[in-house]
């Protein structure tokens, strides 16, 4: 098994099923990554700052962010492109 962020995420929320968890439990009792990865996501929680979003929650916005990044990329190479014409 690899490192699943994603499952971790999953299981401080309590979001998975009982056969998911048996098997990251297993994971994380091997894995020292994994078991520091959920320590501090548990410290983050913990901290006063709020609850970390569902991991649903995290993933749509990091696939809004990567298409804004996209879209903002496109719009300044079309205003470069002016210029590149320019300095030729």
């Amino acid at each position: 098994m690899s490192c699943p962020l994603d499952d971790l995420l999953r299981y401080e929320a309590n979001e998975l099923d009982k056969e998911e968890r048996r098997k990251l439990e297993a994971h994380i009792a091997e894995c020292k990554y994994c078991r520091e990865t959920l320590n501090t996501l548990r410290t983050v929680s913990d901290s006063g700052y709020g609850e970390l979003p569902p991991p649903s929650l995290r993933r749509r916005r990091l696939r809004q962010s990567a298409t804004f990044t996209a879209r903002i990329f496109k719009r300044i190479s079309r205003l470069w492109r002016p210029l590149d014409d320019v300095n030729s």
